[in-house]
């Protein structure tokens, strides 16, 4: 009687990571984009006397109002102004008791 003894090897690796390489951005850009509320819009005084009417009634006034010019006798606002009229005008009046 023949007896092959046969040995078997098993051999263990770990399995290899794959590196990421990910860019790490510095903390301030160089390349700065002009904001949309810096952009200014020429508008005619009445409106302009329709905004500070609807602002005084809800006692509510922006940083950008100081941002408001007057040249040559056209009134510029910055975009966040005009969006500020549009929140006002959809404002409801409040009852009073």
């Amino acid at each position: 009687m023949m007896v092959f003894i046969t040995g078997c090897t098993i051999t263990v690796t770990p399995i290899a990571k794959t590196t990421h390489y990910y860019r790490h951005h510095p903390a301030s850009s160089k390349h700065r984009t002009t904001a949309k509320s810096s952009k200014l819009v020429t508008v005619e005084p009445d409106w302009l006397e329709q905004y500070r009417k609807m602002e005084s009634e809800v006692k509510y006034k922006i940083p950008a109002d100081d941002k408001i010019k007057t040249d040559d006798g056209k009134i510029q606002v910055p975009q966040s102004v005009i969006d500020h009229f549009n929140d006002l005008s959809r404002v409801e009046a409040t009852p009073k008791p």
